[in-house]
């Protein structure tokens, strides 16, 4: 074989690769291959898209649109979506649904506390927290109840007890950094926010979620000395980011660490998307 032979096998070769990695388009919106649902409201003007934590495709249209022209606006974004939900996917088998049994852990202060339930003749429930565990006694007449019922009694007592500790332990943090930075918010309050760690008004009140007392000490930090900085810029300005970089230089760091683990939180949450099965649409 000469070389000008040699040269175009290679290149015939290589286009035949090319074609074979080549993937077939979706022709329909169930050939997306993934769970999906689509919200129509007239006032609808454009066509939005999000992939939920479930990895389930949630389209937002008017009523007049077509799925076909939803497939043609979809397209370009396919193989976004299939990798968002491909990660979703991914994020809920690395963090799976919690059980009502004793050995179940729990994050709190970046340790994850193993849950020991003891039956009790208190009429009341009440958790004793321990270094890296927490023994949770409930009425013994809970029993009687079906599981369902025994499963949201307990989850209710053990949020009750959670926050409690958390806004104690989180007040601290906040003292400690307002001394160092001199900035002393007006007000402060803990929330059980779904998503959100903190917010900062004009008027100086500090809002944080309770469940930032579940992540180690630095992550928690991070939020409280982010807010605080809000009590001098109201903004996300380069000045906003270089106060807060004097009292944390490696912030972005921790910020990451936060965005990456926001999950392990999960379990506190009544109704979360991420461990739905097929998600609960809610149609106009």
């Amino acid at each position: 074989m000469g070389l000008f032979e040699e040269v175009q096998k290679e290149l015939y070769d290589f286009i035949g690769a090319k074609r074979q990695k080549t993937t077939q388009k979706p022709k329909s919106l169930e050939e997306l291959g993934l769970p999906y649902q689509i919200e129509r409201s007239p006032r609808k003007r454009r066509v939005s898209f999000t992939v939920l934590h479930s990895g389930a495709l949630k389209v937002n249209a008017n009523q007049s649109i077509s799925e076909a022209e939803i497939l043609k606006l979809l397209l370009p974004h396919f193989d976004w979506i299939k990798s968002e939900s491909d990660e979703r996917k991914r994020i809920k088998e690395n963090f799976p649904q919690k059980t009502w049994s004793s050995g179940e852990r729990f994050p709190y202060s970046g340790v994850f506390m193993t849950m020991v339930l003891t039956p009790s003749e208190t009429k009341k429930p009440f958790i004793r927290f321990m270094s890296e565990s927490f023994e949770y006694f409930f009425p013994v007449g809970w029993l009687e109840q079906d599981k369902t019922e025994i499963e949201d009694a307990l989850h209710e007592g053990l949020l009750k007890f959670f926050k409690q500790k958390a806004s104690l332990d989180l007040n601290e943090r906040v003292n400690h950094w307002a001394e160092e930075m001199n900035l002393h918010p007006r007000s402060l309050s803990f929330r059980n926010q779904k998503s959100r760690w903190g917010s900062c008004s004009s008027l100086g009140r500090v809002n944080l979620n309770w469940k930032l007392a579940c992540f180690d000490e630095k992550i928690q930090d991070y939020v409280i000395i982010h807010e605080l900085a809000h009590l001098k810029h109201q903004n996300h300005s380069r000045v906003f980011w270089d106060l807060v970089k004097v009292y944390m230089p490696d912030y972005k760091s921790h910020s990451k660490r936060l965005e990456n683990t926001s999950f392990e939180v999960d379990c506190f949450l009544q109704n979360s998307e991420l461990y739905e099965v097929n998600p609960t649409w809610v149609l106009p």
